[in-house]
């Protein structure tokens, strides 16, 4: 078992002033086991970075026993490494496994817009074979079906990651995770504008992925599916209840499959 650093830990997840999504806000402590889809992510050193931002923390999902499905923003700066934690909802008791720069595949479309508003923030990260158990398991893919069936404003939705627990707080070393619900494109778009291959999430009761790490899954409650994936938002949308951006899986199954082979269900 490595065991993660937790000084490093705690730079790095600090809120920055960026709209990427750092921290979970007004959550839940997971218990092992919860969420054993769910891996953190340390991307660096990068070499397009300044010293200060050498490192980019964020969250991830496991499609496969050898893929893991983030956002594309996470893997920018040519991080000369990942390191992946796997099975614990805390870092320093997790498996680690670390990955070459070779082995992410991002978007080749995406882009930031504006003051760091994506599209098409999707990446995939191959890595060596991990063996499934009670804390470290694969979560399946929607199918299209299931997006004109079961991902509609009002549906309830799940989020989980590593950040910190109040706005501007520090970072936590245990997995927090927050029950959301689906909203309207439009409540997003009046925010940050024409959106494509994305889902709306709103920030009720001050609980959002203001509040989830960048990268990090969002699924249906009722179905344990991975339909999107936390991308953007409003530093300050917990606070004042703009909705949360994150990247709409179905609408990149076709790519997903191309670059990994992993099918939906």
């Amino acid at each position: 078992m490595v065991i993660f650093l937790c000084l490093l830990v705690a730079q790095l997840f600090i809120a920055g002033e960026s709209n990427q999504l750092q921290r979970i806000a007004n959550g839940e402590l997971a218990k092992e086991g919860q969420f054993p889809y769910l891996v953190g992510l340390i991307f660096g050193p990068r070499d397009l970075a300044s010293p200060e931002d050498r490192y980019i923390v964020c969250g991830g999902s496991i499609i496969s026993n050898e893929w893991i499905l983030t956002a594309a923003h996470c893997t920018t700066g040519r991080p000369r490494e990942v390191k992946i934690f796997y099975g614990s909802t805390q870092k320093k008791n997790a498996k680690v496994e670390t990955v070459k720069r070779s082995n992410i595949h991002r978007h080749p479309r995406y882009r930031i817009i504006f003051n760091n508003n994506y599209r098409h923030d999707v990446a995939l990260i191959r890595t060596p074979a991990v063996e499934f158990t009670d804390r470290i398991q694969r979560i399946p893919l929607p199918s299209p079906r299931d997006g004109r069936r079961s991902i509609r404003p009002g549906q309830s939705v799940i989020s989980a990651g590593w950040g910190a627990e109040i706005i501007g707080g520090d970072s936590v070393d245990r997995l927090n995770w927050v029950a959301l619900e689906i909203g309207d494109i439009s409540e997003c778009e009046s925010t940050y504008g024409k959106l494509k291959g994305a889902l709306c999430v709103r920030t009720d009761k001050k609980r959002s992925t203001c509040s989830g790490d960048s990268g990090g899954p969002l699924v249906l409650e009722d179905e344990q599916k991975l339909v999107g994936i936390v991308s953007f938002g409003n530093k300050k949308g917990c606070d004042l209840g703009y909705p949360t951006v994150f990247t709409d899986v179905i609408s990149y199954l076709d790519w997903i499959e191309s670059v990994s082979g992993v099918k939906p269900e």
